[in-house]
């Protein structure tokens, strides 16, 4: 993606019938291409920026009125793209805003490439790259605590931290390359104090990785999936954990013969629940594959709820469905509705707190299975206090940058030469400068802005 001086046009809103849509340009015809379409219903046209003015869009090659609009000009640099803007509010209907999109291509805009609002808003200097990530983010939190983590990296909150751990690091650098630079000078630099200098930034950028847990859960959504014998009652535990019916529930045992997702905000963390068939001996090759992929998604699964009836009393199957996956596992004794065949005291002993008896036909104990998920989720989560959680592609850049501080001492403990202990830095401040854009390659930059839709 290139930055150049046109003027970019594109839908800003969803389309679809609704109250209103935007047609959004940018660029330096921005306002030319208004004064063609643009009458307004009373003064004159609407060359002052920051003023919303009411009037009508028209074809002048027609002379014909598209719609009554709502128009803003925003003039540069105080814009969302630092460029002369231009903002075109009409009524949401799927023609009409076509027709206004059209219209100012028409008359000299072109098509605005994916997230190409954001890219020259980053080109132009008004927000880094992290911030531009975080505004997809901020369209696509899921969560309370998501939409968090978004506003605090849209904010800086990221950026900041990691432009001071490279003002730290480059200060390191600088000493080191004193000492290299002008050898026959008495140039003091304290080797050891540097060096617990650097691993204090070490373990800055590690904190930062551990935040990056703390994304998965609340940013991208956590794979919970549903698992057990036939006729446990994994599908009624589904509907009743969701409070819809969205799974097939019978009498007949084996019902469910594939999967089914459902996302769900589950204690405020996005979920996609995964209801899967009754582990056993398959009867036909449809259920034998069934049993296959149950099996291949609760491997894959960040939770797994190991559903027993346990009125029929915990059995040998069951506890080898506990085995493969214990390490993310709650045992969930369904049917409590019923008498009980087992001792929860033995079974606390055995399991250790992971686990709960719950009824899914009445609903009994299924608000403390919900606590046990998401205390399951959380547990050993850190750093994420601050709300400043990165993304895969930033966490990658960090653990590189860590690896070569970790080199960095490794040198320093065999009183490396001096050139060779400053190329670890050099490659540190590299990577961290990828995370903000400093110093970033035209492709990554279009992998990143492709992922945004057209008007952003």
């Amino acid at each position: 993606m290139n930055l150049t001086e046109d003027t970019i046009s594109a839908v800003s809103t969803p389309i679809g019938p609704g109250a209103i849509g935007i047609v959004r340009l940018s660029g330096p015809r921005s306002l030319e291409i208004l004064g063609r379409i643009f009458r307004p219903k009373v003064g004159a046209f609407p060359s002052k920026p920051f003023q919303l003015r009411l009037g009508y869009i028209v074809d002048p090659d027609m002379n014909e009125v598209l719609d009554e609009v709502l128009v803003s000009f925003m003039k540069a640099p105080f814009s969302y793209t630092r460029e002369d803007m231009v903002e075109i509010n009409s009524h949401s209907g799927i023609q009409v805003i076509s027709n206004i999109l059209n219209l100012t291509l028409r008359q000299g805009a072109r098509l605005a490439r994916p997230g190409e609002f954001t890219y020259r808003a980053f080109m132009n200097g008004r927000i880094n790259l992290t911030q531009a990530e975080a505004v997809l983010d901020l369209i696509n939190a899921r969560s309370k605590e998501g939409l968090s983590i978004a506003i605090s990296t849209l904010e800086g909150g990221l950026s900041d931290k990691i432009k001071m751990m490279r003002e730290e690091l480059g200060s390191c650098l600088s000493e080191l390359e004193a000492l290299i630079d002008f050898p026959e000078e008495e140039v003091e630099v304290d080797l050891e104090a540097l060096g617990k200098r650097v691993q204090r930034e070490a373990l800055k950028i590690q904190e930062l990785l551990e935040a990056n847990k703390a994304r998965k859960i609340w940013m991208e959504g956590i794979h919970v999936v549903i698992a057990g014998q036939v006729n446990a009652g994994k599908s009624s535990l589904l509907n009743r954990i969701v409070e819809a019916p969205k799974a097939i529930v019978t009498a007949i045992p084996g019902t469910t013969r594939d999967l089914l997702e459902v996302p769900y905000i589950l204690e405020g963390i996005p979920v996609k629940l995964v209801d899967t068939a009754g582990i056993g001996t398959p009867k036909d090759e449809a259920e034998r594959i069934g049993i296959e992929r149950a099996k291949h998604t609760m491997d894959e699964a960040d939770i797994v709820l190991v559903v027993v009836d346990q009125s029929e009393g915990l059995r040998s199957e069951d506890l080898n469905i506990w085995e493969r996956v214990k390490d993310k596992a709650i045992l969930v004794m369904n049917k409590c509705d019923l008498a009980l065949k087992v001792d929860p005291r033995e079974v606390e002993t055995r399991f250790k707190g992971q686990w709960a008896l719950v009824s899914a036909l009445t609903g009994e104990g299924i608000p403390l299975l919900k606590q046990k998920i998401r205390e399951r989720l959380l547990a050993g989560v850190h750093g994420f206090k601050e709300r400043l959680c990165p993304n895969l592609r930033q966490a990658e850049a960090l653990r590189n940058a860590l690896k070569r501080l970790e080199e960095f001492k490794e040198l320093s403990q065999h009183n490396s030469p001096l050139d060779i202990l400053a190329q670890p830095l050099w490659e540190a401040l590299r990577y961290l400068d990828e995370i903000t854009g400093n110093d970033v390659s035209q492709e990554v930059l279009d992998k990143i802005f492709s992922s945004f839709c057209i008007g952003k």
